[in-house]
């Protein structure tokens, strides 16, 4: 009975060595420590909460634009962050999700987005996503139906079935082209109020949103 319960922990366990080990790469290859450029402004920015996953209210006056990747160890020690955020300000602040993996340095990224289409098409996008980040390290150890399972998934063998085909993988493509668009370098990239957050543009994230909320009260 136990057995496989062994296993698949044993196989999690490597998975947080590989990731431990892969960390340094990532910093170098992907481009997500850069520093943020202050004085550069995407033009036309609103466009980029078009598509996406909103999280937050859906008339949020204030909207970051956060693309990202679950197995990206950097995107995930952002969470916290963003949910406090989105705690401090449910009726101000939005965060529209969109899919950045970079497949290059992450393998299973891009299923991984594939599988949270497959969710949300059952409206549980929101759920798939934090059950992928609580449990990054077992990403490539756990099957997406079981990722679905923890996320509340209603409807398990159709979410099994949206993942036989490939139809949501044009989400994930459209994103990516945006990102390569921009060019965006690394995850997590975050986009408020036009400015491009990367790296250790992240770390004051709370007190720029503290500052675009309270610019929308005097409006």
């Amino acid at each position: 009975m136990k057995r496989p319960d062994v296993v698949t922990w044993v196989l999690v366990a490597c998975a947080v060595l590989t990731t431990t080990l892969v960390v340094r790469r990532e910093i170098a290859s992907s481009g997500a420590v850069g520093a943020s450029d202050p004085s550069f402004r995407l033009p036309r920015w609103t466009d980029l909460t078009e598509r996406g996953h909103a999280m937050g209210a859906a008339d949020a006056p204030v909207k970051l634009v956060e693309f990202s990747d679950f197995q990206c160890p950097f995107c995930a020690s952002l969470k916290p962050a963003l949910a406090r955020i989105l705690e401090k300000y449910p009726a101000e602040v939005a965060i529209v999700y969109r899919h950045f993996p970079l497949q290059r340095i992450h393998p299973h990224a891009f299923e991984a987005a594939r599988a949270s289409e497959c969710a949300s098409a059952q409206g549980r996008f929101r759920q798939y996503h934090d059950a992928l980040y609580a449990r990054q390290v077992a990403i490539g150890v756990m099957s997406w139906g079981d990722f679905a399972e923890a996320a509340g998934v209603p409807d398990l063998r159709g979410f099994r079935s949206c993942m036989a085909d490939t139809a949501h993988a044009g989400a994930v493509r459209t994103d990516l082209a945006t990102a390569t668009e921009l060019g965006l370098r690394g995850t997590p990239t975050i986009i408020l109020d036009g400015y491009v957050l990367t790296g250790p543009g992240l770390a004051d994230l709370e007190r720029r949103v503290d500052r675009a909320v309270r610019a929308t009260r005097r409006d």
